[in-house]
């Protein structure tokens, strides 16, 4: 009974660390990058999940690390990255790093160091072969080579429907950018 209990405990907790999905990438804003990118988590569950210790890579070798942050069920994050500014329960910065690519790159979740075993969402753009995609296809939440269209400046890509994972290029829309509302003016229901 206790091993049973166990076994249960672990898949709610991969559950629940698995419904944390990228949900709109702004990497290529109108002008200049720097401080204006941002990256859209949403909890697709039904429980709040605690965040400590995940990360979030917005750039080759850019690894966000979250602390002491749960997201509700339901929620919305915004990540904006390389830049400053007071953390709040909609809204977190990354400090100085790097800037996402404006043609191509990728955006990966993970539910602790940045580790293959680790890896619970991932996009890429523009290209395939990007980095971590063999992770994510061996954690079978991408397909090799499989990337979403490379959008114009000043748009995002976002999930469409909004907050619907398929972890397919195909999700992913390009859209004026929604932080922290419905994408591509979809409604929620």
């Amino acid at each position: 009974i206790i091993g049973l209990l166990v076994l249960v405990c672990l898949v709610a907790v991969q559950t629940g660390q698995a419904q944390v999905i990228i949900n709109e990438v702004l990497y290529d804003p109108m002008g200049i990058d720097t401080g204006l990118e941002t990256v859209e988590l949403i909890n697709a569950g039904v429980s709040p999940i605690m965040m400590d210790g995940y990360e979030l890579k917005l750039a080759d070798s850019n690894y966000y690390a979250f602390q002491s942050f749960t997201l509700n069920a339901g929620a919305r994050v915004i990540v904006h990255n390389n830049t400053t500014g007071e953390n709040t329960d909609t809204e977190l910065f990354t400090g100085p790093l790097s800037n996402m690519g404006n043609t191509r790159g990728s955006v990966a979740v993970f539910s602790g160091a940045h580790s293959s075993g680790n890896i619970i969402d991932y996009m890429q753009y523009g290209s395939g072969g990007e980095q971590w995609e063999s992770a994510a296809v061996n954690a079978g939440i991408w397909s090799t080579d499989d990337f979403a269209i490379d959008v114009e400046e000043g748009n995002s890509l976002n999930l469409d429907p909004d907050g619907v994972d398929n972890n397919l290029s195909t999700d992913w829309a390009e859209c004026l950018p929604s932080p922290l509302l419905p994408n591509c003016g979809a409604t929620i229901t």
